[in-house]
């Protein structure tokens, strides 16, 4: 769990470099997988949604470097995670 915990943070710092993707859905899906994940027993079913959206963020967006890296690495280990990898 910490190491999701840490690529969580990993996005949230990449995507704060990127300013347009302030108020982007990334954010939303980044905080709801924290919050998530801090519970004692996550909701797999809420952990597999964040990780199909932050997939489908990756596919329809333009690669940027920080951004695309921290997300792909995040989206790998959370498949990991829900038996999926």
């Amino acid at each position: 769990m910490p190491e999701l915990i840490n690529l969580i943070s990993a996005v949230r710092s990449a995507v704060e470099d990127q300013p347009d993707l302030a108020d982007s859905e990334i954010v939303g899906v980044v905080d709801t997988l924290s919050d998530e994940l801090g519970l004692a027993e996550p909701d797999t079913a809420v952990v597999e949604d964040g990780r199909r959206r932050l997939a489908t963020f990756l596919s329809e967006t333009v690669a940027r470097p920080g951004v695309t890296t921290a997300v792909s690495a995040l989206v790998a280990a959370l498949g990991q995670w829900v038996g999926l990898g």
